[in-house]
């Protein structure tokens, strides 16, 4: 009984904190539609191929273990703000579909975020496309240097590939 009541309180409560914590602070000022040079001078400086999509948001795409398997990530130009900091996110996808995620799935990333040293899973709704997404992202300062980067893109694109082989028989990201 306790466990019936408890997963749909759970869900709501992480729904209610991604909706409000995620708009805590505010977005930068600058254009959305503009890479950040910051951004592409450490990438460049790594040696990472990259393209910019439609947002100015920086897209990669990275081998991840033996298996031939690939990850596909962005680090986003447009930074937030809290207080004194300014706020850069690396992600990656490992679910996207209309079917709404499991308890299982749920139950699954939580323990995995417990493991993590950097990063967090993040489940959201979009209502325009209509699909629910799982996300790793590890948020990190907007000036970070290319090491800092290069480790966020590295956490980021192993801990969404481990998990969507996990859940998935597909290697769509």
């Amino acid at each position: 009984m306790k466990t019936r009541i408890f997963f749909p309180l759970f869900l709501a409560l992480c729904f209610i904190c991604t909706s409000v914590f995620g708009q805590v602070g505010s977005t930068k000022a600058s254009t959305s539609s503009k890479a950040d040079p910051r951004v592409k001078k450490l990438l460049t400086e790594l040696g990472y191929k990259f393209d910019v999509d439609d947002d100015g948001d920086f897209r990669m795409t990275f081998k991840v273990g033996e298996d031939g398997r690939t990850q596909l990530l962005w680090v986003k130009s447009g930074t937030s703000e809290f207080g004194s900091l300014e706020i850069r996110e690396v992600f990656s996808f490992s679910y996207r579909d209309a079917t709404e995620p499991s308890r299982s799935l749920c139950m699954k990333l939580l323990r995995d975020n417990y493991k993590k040293k950097l990063g967090a899973w993040e489940m959201g709704y979009s209502e325009s496309s209509e699909l629910y997404t799982a996300i790793y992202n590890a948020k990190i300062a907007a000036d970070a240097d290319s090491s800092t980067l290069k480790d966020a893109i590295q956490m980021v694109s192993e801990a969404a590939d481990e998990m969507e082989a996990q859940i998935s028989d597909e290697d769509k990201w």
